[in-house]
Protein backbone atom coordinates (compact mmCIF):
# COMPACT_ATOMS: atom_id res chain seq x y z
CA UNK A 1 0.00 0.00 0.00
CA UNK A 2 1.54 3.48 -0.64
CA UNK A 3 1.31 6.09 1.51
CA UNK A 4 -0.97 8.42 -0.70
CA UNK A 5 -3.51 5.47 -0.18
CA UNK A 6 -3.48 5.50 3.58
CA UNK A 7 -6.73 6.21 5.60
CA UNK A 8 -7.57 9.88 6.89
CA UNK A 9 -7.45 8.75 10.18
CA UNK A 10 -4.53 7.54 9.63
CA UNK A 11 -2.73 10.66 7.87
CA UNK A 12 -4.11 13.07 10.27
CA UNK A 13 -4.09 11.25 13.81
CA UNK A 14 -6.49 12.79 16.95
CA UNK A 15 -3.27 12.70 19.15
CA UNK A 16 -3.97 14.14 22.55
CA UNK A 17 -2.25 17.30 21.70
CA UNK A 18 -5.15 17.86 19.22
CA UNK A 19 -7.42 17.19 21.74
CA UNK A 20 -6.21 19.11 24.36
CA UNK A 21 -6.16 22.54 21.68
CA UNK A 22 -9.50 21.67 20.58
CA UNK A 23 -10.63 21.76 24.07
CA UNK A 24 -9.32 24.91 24.68
CA UNK A 25 -10.39 26.72 21.84
CA UNK A 26 -14.10 25.74 22.48
CA UNK A 27 -13.68 27.11 26.45
CA UNK A 28 -11.90 30.55 25.30
CA UNK A 29 -14.48 30.90 23.02
CA UNK A 30 -16.94 30.69 25.93
CA UNK A 31 -16.52 34.19 27.30
CA UNK A 32 -16.06 35.79 23.63
CA UNK A 33 -19.60 34.05 22.75
CA UNK A 34 -21.26 35.60 25.82
CA UNK A 35 -19.68 39.04 25.09
CA UNK A 36 -21.54 38.66 21.81
CA UNK A 37 -24.72 38.18 22.94
CA UNK A 38 -24.89 40.69 26.03
CA UNK A 39 -23.56 42.82 22.96
CA UNK A 40 -26.65 41.89 21.08
CA UNK A 41 -29.31 41.73 23.45
CA UNK A 42 -28.18 45.25 24.92
CA UNK A 43 -28.80 47.15 21.42
CA UNK A 44 -31.85 44.90 21.17
CA UNK A 45 -33.14 46.31 24.80
CA UNK A 46 -31.12 49.99 23.74
CA UNK A 47 -33.56 49.89 20.39
CA UNK A 48 -36.51 48.82 22.31
CA UNK A 49 -36.25 51.82 24.34
CA UNK A 50 -35.81 54.00 22.35
CA UNK A 51 -39.23 53.43 20.51
CA UNK A 52 -40.60 52.92 23.36
CA UNK A 53 -39.69 56.47 24.33
CA UNK A 54 -40.79 58.12 21.15
CA UNK A 55 -43.83 56.24 20.96
CA UNK A 56 -45.09 58.05 24.20
CA UNK A 57 -43.84 61.12 23.33
CA UNK A 58 -46.19 60.71 19.92
CA UNK A 59 -48.79 60.62 22.24
CA UNK A 60 -47.98 63.35 24.82
CA UNK A 61 -48.45 65.19 21.35
CA UNK A 62 -51.04 63.72 20.25
CA UNK A 63 -52.79 64.83 23.42
CA UNK A 64 -51.70 68.27 23.12
CA UNK A 65 -52.64 68.79 19.14
CA UNK A 66 -56.24 70.02 19.90
CA UNK A 67 -54.93 72.44 22.85
CA UNK A 68 -53.11 75.29 21.48
CA UNK A 69 -54.84 77.53 23.12
CA UNK A 70 -52.87 76.83 26.17
CA UNK A 71 -50.15 78.31 24.25
CA UNK A 72 -51.25 81.81 23.71
CA UNK A 73 -47.99 83.80 23.08
CA UNK A 74 -46.44 84.59 19.94
CA UNK A 75 -42.51 82.95 19.05
CA UNK A 76 -41.59 86.72 18.32
CA UNK A 77 -42.14 87.66 22.06
CA UNK A 78 -40.98 84.35 23.24
CA UNK A 79 -37.06 85.69 23.82
CA UNK A 80 -38.22 88.40 25.76
CA UNK A 81 -39.96 86.42 28.47
CA UNK A 82 -39.05 85.55 31.98
CA UNK A 83 -39.37 82.40 33.12
CA UNK A 84 -40.81 82.05 36.80
CA UNK A 85 -39.49 78.88 39.18
CA UNK A 86 -42.28 77.36 41.15
CA UNK A 87 -39.92 77.08 44.63
CA UNK A 88 -39.49 73.92 46.68
CA UNK A 89 -37.98 75.63 49.58
CA UNK A 90 -38.43 79.10 51.14
CA UNK A 91 -36.42 82.22 50.16
CA UNK A 92 -35.09 84.43 52.96
CA UNK A 93 -34.30 88.00 51.77
CA UNK A 94 -30.73 88.75 52.95
CA UNK A 95 -28.76 89.16 49.58
CA UNK A 96 -27.05 86.02 49.77
CA UNK A 97 -27.27 83.71 47.43
CA UNK A 98 -27.62 80.25 49.42
CA UNK A 99 -31.13 79.55 49.10
CA UNK A 100 -30.48 79.75 44.92
CA UNK A 101 -28.22 77.27 45.22
CA UNK A 102 -30.59 74.54 42.97
CA UNK A 103 -31.54 77.46 40.65
CA UNK A 104 -28.34 79.21 39.86
CA UNK A 105 -27.62 77.19 36.96
CA UNK A 106 -30.81 78.30 35.42
CA UNK A 107 -30.44 82.15 35.75
CA UNK A 108 -30.12 84.03 32.20
CA UNK A 109 -27.64 86.50 31.31
CA UNK A 110 -28.45 90.21 30.37
CA UNK A 111 -26.98 90.80 28.00
CA UNK A 112 -26.53 87.28 26.45
CA UNK A 113 -22.84 86.61 26.53
CA UNK A 114 -20.60 88.32 23.94
CA UNK A 115 -16.86 89.35 23.11
CA UNK A 116 -15.10 91.32 25.78
CA UNK A 117 -15.97 95.35 25.60
CA UNK A 118 -14.79 97.47 23.37
CA UNK A 119 -12.51 99.49 26.05
CA UNK A 120 -10.86 96.53 27.23
CA UNK A 121 -12.40 96.85 30.44
CA UNK A 122 -14.16 94.21 32.12
CA UNK A 123 -17.49 93.60 30.40
CA UNK A 124 -20.72 94.55 32.45
CA UNK A 125 -23.66 91.71 32.57
CA UNK A 126 -25.91 90.42 35.38
CA UNK A 127 -27.32 86.89 36.23
CA UNK A 128 -31.31 87.00 37.01
CA UNK A 129 -33.29 84.45 38.52
CA UNK A 130 -36.99 84.71 39.50
CA UNK A 131 -39.46 82.18 41.47
CA UNK A 132 -42.61 82.43 43.16
CA UNK A 133 -44.09 80.76 46.16
CA UNK A 134 -48.18 81.16 46.73
CA UNK A 135 -47.96 84.69 47.79
CA UNK A 136 -44.36 86.66 46.89
CA UNK A 137 -42.76 86.65 43.75
CA UNK A 138 -38.89 86.55 44.18
CA UNK A 139 -35.66 87.83 42.14
CA UNK A 140 -32.44 87.55 42.86
CA UNK A 141 -29.81 89.66 40.44
CA UNK A 142 -25.97 89.00 40.53
CA UNK A 143 -24.57 92.53 38.97
CA UNK A 144 -21.15 92.24 37.72
CA UNK A 145 -20.12 95.93 38.38
CA UNK A 146 -16.42 97.09 38.92
CA UNK A 147 -17.36 99.87 40.95
CA UNK A 148 -20.23 100.03 43.21
CA UNK A 149 -21.52 103.90 43.17
CA UNK A 150 -24.49 104.26 46.25
CA UNK A 151 -27.26 106.64 46.30
CA UNK A 152 -27.23 109.67 47.92
CA UNK A 153 -30.34 110.85 50.50
CA UNK A 154 -29.02 114.25 49.95
CA UNK A 155 -28.78 114.19 46.43
CA UNK A 156 -30.76 117.03 44.40
CA UNK A 157 -30.45 114.41 41.65
CA UNK A 158 -33.39 111.78 42.10
CA UNK A 159 -31.08 108.90 39.90
CA UNK A 160 -27.51 109.65 41.11
CA UNK A 161 -25.98 105.72 41.15
CA UNK A 162 -26.10 102.42 40.20
CA UNK A 163 -29.55 101.36 40.50
CA UNK A 164 -32.45 98.40 39.23
CA UNK A 165 -35.78 99.39 37.60
CA UNK A 166 -38.82 96.85 38.15
CA UNK A 167 -41.16 97.59 35.30
CA UNK A 168 -44.47 95.86 35.49
CA UNK A 169 -47.37 95.91 33.41
CA UNK A 170 -50.14 93.75 31.46
CA UNK A 171 -50.98 92.95 27.85
CA UNK A 172 -51.90 96.86 27.52
CA UNK A 173 -49.89 99.06 29.38
CA UNK A 174 -46.94 99.26 31.42
CA UNK A 175 -48.71 99.60 35.29
CA UNK A 176 -45.69 100.58 37.81
CA UNK A 177 -42.22 101.28 37.80
CA UNK A 178 -40.07 100.71 40.46
CA UNK A 179 -37.03 101.95 41.50
CA UNK A 180 -34.32 100.53 43.54
CA UNK A 181 -31.91 103.22 44.70
CA UNK A 182 -29.54 101.36 47.57
CA UNK A 183 -27.50 103.95 49.68
CA UNK A 184 -25.72 101.22 51.35
CA UNK A 185 -25.75 97.31 51.65
CA UNK A 186 -28.64 95.59 53.47
CA UNK A 187 -32.03 95.77 53.93
CA UNK A 188 -34.29 98.84 51.88
CA UNK A 189 -37.60 99.71 50.05
CA UNK A 190 -37.87 100.83 46.30
CA UNK A 191 -39.46 104.02 45.31
CA UNK A 192 -41.89 105.16 42.52
CA UNK A 193 -40.96 108.27 40.97
CA UNK A 194 -43.75 110.57 40.80
CA UNK A 195 -43.69 113.53 37.67
CA UNK A 196 -46.18 116.21 39.13
CA UNK A 197 -46.52 119.58 37.15
CA UNK A 198 -47.25 122.58 39.01
CA UNK A 199 -47.55 125.94 37.96
CA UNK A 200 -44.26 126.71 36.68
CA UNK A 201 -42.15 123.53 36.32
CA UNK A 202 -42.67 119.54 36.52
CA UNK A 203 -41.16 118.14 39.70
CA UNK A 204 -39.94 114.81 40.51
CA UNK A 205 -41.52 113.24 43.92
CA UNK A 206 -40.32 110.35 45.59
CA UNK A 207 -43.02 107.80 46.96
CA UNK A 208 -41.38 104.42 49.19
CA UNK A 209 -42.83 101.44 48.97
CA UNK A 210 -43.32 99.27 51.76
CA UNK A 211 -45.12 96.34 50.70
CA UNK A 212 -41.55 95.33 48.31
CA UNK A 213 -38.30 94.24 50.13
CA UNK A 214 -35.27 94.08 48.86
CA UNK A 215 -31.54 93.91 50.32
CA UNK A 216 -28.23 94.38 48.54
CA UNK A 217 -25.05 92.64 49.71
CA UNK A 218 -21.40 93.42 47.72
CA UNK A 219 -19.70 90.52 46.13
CA UNK A 220 -16.50 90.24 44.73
CA UNK A 221 -17.17 91.17 41.62
CA UNK A 222 -20.46 93.73 41.86
CA UNK A 223 -23.07 93.28 44.28
CA UNK A 224 -26.76 90.89 44.41
CA UNK A 225 -30.03 92.13 45.14
CA UNK A 226 -32.48 89.94 46.06
CA UNK A 227 -35.96 91.01 46.25
CA UNK A 228 -39.93 90.25 47.18
CA UNK A 229 -42.66 91.40 45.11
CA UNK A 230 -46.37 90.39 46.29
CA UNK A 231 -48.14 88.27 43.77
CA UNK A 232 -50.78 90.26 43.08
CA UNK A 233 -49.04 93.41 41.49
CA UNK A 234 -47.36 90.96 38.94
CA UNK A 235 -49.73 90.61 35.65
CA UNK A 236 -48.56 89.20 32.58
CA UNK A 237 -45.68 91.52 31.52
CA UNK A 238 -42.45 91.97 33.48
CA UNK A 239 -38.97 93.40 33.48
CA UNK A 240 -35.92 94.72 34.89
CA UNK A 241 -33.36 97.32 34.25
CA UNK A 242 -29.86 97.71 35.77
CA UNK A 243 -28.44 101.12 35.57
CA UNK A 244 -24.67 101.55 36.07
CA UNK A 245 -22.89 104.71 36.33
CA UNK A 246 -18.95 105.49 37.03
CA UNK A 247 -18.85 108.63 38.68
CA UNK A 248 -21.57 110.07 41.36
CA UNK A 249 -22.04 113.37 39.19
CA UNK A 250 -24.38 115.47 36.70
CA UNK A 251 -23.00 114.20 34.15
CA UNK A 252 -22.33 110.76 34.15
CA UNK A 253 -23.73 108.38 31.79
CA UNK A 254 -26.17 105.60 32.84
CA UNK A 255 -25.63 102.41 31.18
CA UNK A 256 -28.77 100.59 30.65
CA UNK A 257 -29.18 96.82 30.38
CA UNK A 258 -32.67 95.54 30.41
CA UNK A 259 -34.35 92.23 30.10
CA UNK A 260 -36.37 92.56 27.02
CA UNK A 261 -34.28 95.03 25.03
CA UNK A 262 -33.71 98.70 24.88
CA UNK A 263 -37.47 98.88 24.86
CA UNK A 264 -38.00 97.23 28.45
CA UNK A 265 -39.41 100.77 29.74
CA UNK A 266 -42.37 100.67 27.17
CA UNK A 267 -42.72 96.80 26.44
CA UNK A 268 -41.25 94.30 29.00
CA UNK A 269 -41.30 90.80 28.48
CA UNK A 270 -43.75 88.26 28.76
CA UNK A 271 -44.07 86.31 32.29
CA UNK A 272 -43.75 82.85 31.84
CA UNK A 273 -44.74 79.95 34.86
CA UNK A 274 -45.10 76.50 34.37
CA UNK A 275 -48.48 76.17 33.30
CA UNK A 276 -51.25 73.77 35.66
CA UNK A 277 -53.47 72.84 32.74
CA UNK A 278 -50.69 70.94 30.70
CA UNK A 279 -49.09 69.35 33.43
CA UNK A 280 -52.14 67.59 34.28
CA UNK A 281 -52.39 66.70 30.96
CA UNK A 282 -49.08 65.33 30.83
CA UNK A 283 -48.92 64.49 34.23
CA UNK A 284 -51.26 61.03 33.05
CA UNK A 285 -48.73 59.58 31.12
CA UNK A 286 -45.88 60.16 34.23
CA UNK A 287 -46.87 57.66 36.84
CA UNK A 288 -44.42 55.25 36.39
CA UNK A 289 -41.29 55.92 38.94
CA UNK A 290 -38.72 57.68 37.15
CA UNK A 291 -40.09 59.14 34.42
CA UNK A 292 -40.75 62.76 33.47
CA UNK A 293 -42.03 64.91 30.86
CA UNK A 294 -41.14 68.01 29.62
CA UNK A 295 -43.07 70.34 27.08
CA UNK A 296 -40.96 73.27 25.29
CA UNK A 297 -41.72 76.19 23.18
CA UNK A 298 -39.89 77.15 20.20
CA UNK A 299 -37.11 78.95 22.18
CA UNK A 300 -36.38 75.78 23.97
CA UNK A 301 -38.30 77.44 27.68
CA UNK A 302 -40.16 74.99 29.92
CA UNK A 303 -43.29 75.25 29.74
CA UNK A 304 -44.34 71.95 31.89
CA UNK A 305 -42.88 69.35 33.26
CA UNK A 306 -44.21 66.10 35.47
CA UNK A 307 -42.38 63.39 36.83
CA UNK A 308 -38.88 62.65 38.22
CA UNK A 309 -35.83 60.30 37.29
CA UNK A 310 -35.47 59.55 41.12
CA UNK A 311 -36.91 55.77 42.04
CA UNK A 312 -36.32 53.08 44.69
CA UNK A 313 -34.27 49.97 43.33
CA UNK A 314 -35.61 46.78 44.20
CA UNK A 315 -32.99 44.94 46.58
CA UNK A 316 -32.84 41.62 45.39
CA UNK A 317 -31.56 38.48 47.11
CA UNK A 318 -28.98 37.82 44.33
CA UNK A 319 -27.15 41.21 44.03
CA UNK A 320 -24.94 40.23 46.35
CA UNK A 321 -23.35 38.27 44.02
CA UNK A 322 -24.02 40.17 40.87
CA UNK A 323 -21.77 42.98 43.07
CA UNK A 324 -18.60 40.68 42.73
CA UNK A 325 -18.94 40.67 39.27
CA UNK A 326 -20.88 44.07 38.16
CA UNK A 327 -20.55 47.70 39.32
CA UNK A 328 -22.99 47.88 42.29
CA UNK A 329 -26.59 50.05 40.86
CA UNK A 330 -27.50 53.06 42.82
CA UNK A 331 -30.91 55.05 43.05
CA UNK A 332 -30.25 58.27 43.56
CA UNK A 333 -27.68 60.45 41.08
CA UNK A 334 -26.95 63.64 39.79
CA UNK A 335 -29.94 65.19 38.03
CA UNK A 336 -28.55 68.12 36.31
CA UNK A 337 -31.77 68.93 34.49
CA UNK A 338 -34.68 69.17 37.69
CA UNK A 339 -35.75 72.14 37.63
CA UNK A 340 -34.38 73.62 34.41
CA UNK A 341 -35.98 76.87 32.87
CA UNK A 342 -34.46 76.14 29.53
CA UNK A 343 -33.13 72.60 27.75
CA UNK A 344 -30.62 71.55 24.96
CA UNK A 345 -29.55 69.00 23.08
CA UNK A 346 -29.50 67.04 19.64
CA UNK A 347 -32.72 65.66 19.94
CA UNK A 348 -34.20 68.91 20.95
CA UNK A 349 -32.79 70.63 17.37
CA UNK A 350 -33.95 67.34 15.80
CA UNK A 351 -37.59 68.11 17.20
CA UNK A 352 -37.08 71.74 16.10
CA UNK A 353 -36.20 70.60 12.81
CA UNK A 354 -39.28 68.92 12.35
CA UNK A 355 -37.68 64.85 13.36
CA UNK A 356 -38.25 62.77 16.04
CA UNK A 357 -34.78 61.68 17.98
CA UNK A 358 -33.09 60.35 20.87
CA UNK A 359 -29.90 61.17 22.52
CA UNK A 360 -28.17 58.56 25.16
CA UNK A 361 -26.03 60.63 27.92
CA UNK A 362 -24.33 60.26 31.24
CA UNK A 363 -25.55 61.75 34.46
CA UNK A 364 -22.87 64.43 35.68
CA UNK A 365 -21.33 61.86 38.42
CA UNK A 366 -21.66 59.14 36.38
CA UNK A 367 -23.93 56.74 37.96
CA UNK A 368 -26.21 56.90 35.53
CA UNK A 369 -27.24 56.51 31.69
CA UNK A 370 -30.20 58.99 30.90
CA UNK A 371 -32.11 58.56 27.48
CA UNK A 372 -34.51 60.97 26.15
CA UNK A 373 -36.86 61.72 23.22
CA UNK A 374 -38.21 64.26 21.67
CA UNK A 375 -40.81 64.92 19.04
CA UNK A 376 -42.46 67.32 17.44
CA UNK A 377 -45.99 68.44 18.45
CA UNK A 378 -48.44 68.90 14.86
CA UNK A 379 -49.95 71.38 16.29
CA UNK A 380 -47.18 73.50 16.14
CA UNK A 381 -48.38 74.61 12.74
CA UNK A 382 -50.54 76.56 14.62
CA UNK A 383 -49.04 80.21 15.99
CA UNK A 384 -47.91 79.88 19.40
CA UNK A 385 -48.32 76.26 19.85
CA UNK A 386 -45.38 74.50 21.47
CA UNK A 387 -43.04 72.17 19.29
CA UNK A 388 -42.20 69.26 21.11
CA UNK A 389 -43.16 67.15 24.40
CA UNK A 390 -40.14 64.98 25.27
CA UNK A 391 -40.88 62.19 27.42
CA UNK A 392 -38.82 60.12 29.83
CA UNK A 393 -38.41 57.00 31.36
CA UNK A 394 -36.20 54.34 32.60
CA UNK A 395 -36.02 50.45 32.42
CA UNK A 396 -35.07 48.22 35.10
CA UNK A 397 -31.32 48.76 36.33
CA UNK A 398 -29.06 47.21 34.30
CA UNK A 399 -25.99 44.96 35.36
CA UNK A 400 -23.99 47.95 35.67
CA UNK A 401 -25.72 51.11 35.52
CA UNK A 402 -29.12 52.11 36.23
CA UNK A 403 -30.70 53.36 33.23
CA UNK A 404 -32.84 56.45 33.68
CA UNK A 405 -34.87 58.82 31.38
CA UNK A 406 -34.48 62.48 30.81
CA UNK A 407 -33.38 65.43 30.22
Amino acid sequence: MSRSALPLTRRFRFTLRAKLLLLSMVVLSVPYLGYEYMRGLEQHLRANLEQSLTDAARTIAGALDDNYQLFPYVEQEATRSLFIHQLDTPIQIDGYSEDWINYLDWADIYPAPGPPAPSGGPRSFYKLILAQDDQNLYALLQVHDDRIIYHQPVSEQTIDSDYVELVLGDEYQVKNHYYFLPSAPGRFNPVQIEDIPDEWESREYIRYITNIAAELQPAADGYNLELSVPLHLVQERMGFIVGDVDRQDSGAAINKTGTAGADTENRPGRVITPSNRITQIISRYSGDAGRRIWVLDRQKQVLASAGSLQRELTVHPLNIFYKLLLPSVTSRFEDNFAGASRLQGQEIQGALAGRTESRWRESPDKKAVIVSAATPDTASVTPGAPPWAPPTWPPPASSSTPISAGP
